[in-house]
């Protein structure tokens, strides 16, 4: 067990632990984790029995940048026929191990790719207009930026919080990952 680890999972992934988002990303500093690819090994193994994935994106000198994502939960958004038709014409296919590998492909280049969002379980209304946009002229900001349907995505937003916040009280009280996958 790692608690910094868990920490930074709690901070930035606790929608997608609690099952009401698809994936969240985060980078995670090598010194702040020691053995860091223990530490992934064994939390790998902990989350998959929970449907529950992690995967590098990007292996950097100094940090990793990690997926934590549910598969379920994003093929969910990627059958959606605006999402797959966004994914084919983006160069993607319908395959997970496929896409993530495009991902890191494109996330190899210096520019952050902004498709990243069908990933992280966004809305593809506004991950399409965001990318139209530039991330200009958006109605609200949230976790991502919104375009479309501004009081839909407010609530949803207002059931990240919750999740979020019940997940770092948890985690701050003195319960650790199984604890509370179990609970």
């Amino acid at each position: 067990m790692n608690r910094k680890f868990e920490e930074l999972l709690f901070l930035f992934c606790s929608c997608t632990i609690g099952g009401v988002k698809a994936g969240s990303l985060f980078t995670c500093r090598k010194k702040d984790v020691k053995n860091l690819a223990s530490v992934l090994e064994y939390y790998r193994e902990m989350l998959q029995k929970d449907n529950i994935e992690i995967e590098i994106l990007l292996d950097r000198k100094d940090s990793v940048l990690l997926y934590i994502y549910r598969r379920k939960l994003l093929l969910n958004v990627w059958n959606q026929k605006s999402s797959k038709k966004f994914l084919l014409k983006q160069g993607y296919t319908l395959s997970v191990e496929k896409n993530l590998e495009i991902l890191k492909l494109r996330l190899s280049d210096d520019e952050f790719p902004h498709d990243i969002g069908v990933f992280l379980g966004y809305s593809i209304d506004d991950v399409i207009s965001f990318m139209e946009h530039k991330g200009k002229n958006c109605k609200c900001i949230g976790p991502w930026k919104v375009y479309h349907k501004e009081k839909e995505k407010q609530e949803l937003f207002a059931k990240f919080k919750e999740c979020s916040d019940y997940y770092l009280h948890s985690f701050y009280s003195g319960n650790n990952l199984s604890q509370l996958l179990h609970a």
